[in-house]
């Protein structure tokens, strides 16, 4: 699919783009959820749309660099996680399947 400015737009980018009265500025990512473009807003409803539903409901969507890690923790959207090798942004997704995998089983 291509954004407003023409860009394609593939799992792994951000975009942005605007809804409601009076309209509210949202930046989200992508991701491919089973080869479907789905959009993540997880502070706002719904929680998730697909690309081509997103569309339809806002109209334009432009394509953004990838936020840095503040925003991307005030979008909602992941937590940072600290290692031996300092602190990580992990999304969120990732968070809850390793916390998924750490379950002990009995």
């Amino acid at each position: 699919m291509k954004d407003g400015d023409g860009n394609e737009v593939k799992a792994g980018d951000w975009i942005r783009f605007g809804f409601g009265i009076p309209p509210v500025g949202v930046q989200a990512p992508i991701v491919d959820r089973n080869g479907v473009l789905t959009v993540l807003t997880p502070k706002h409803k719904p929680k998730e749309a697909t690309l081509a539903l997103l569309e339809k409901c806002v109209g334009s969507y432009w394509k953004i660099p990838e936020p840095d890690i503040v925003s991307m923790m005030h979008a909602g959207i992941g937590v940072i996680h600290v290692t031996d090798k300092g602190p990580e942004f992990v999304p969120l997704e990732d968070f809850y399947k390793q916390l998924d995998d750490d379950t002990p089983t009995k």
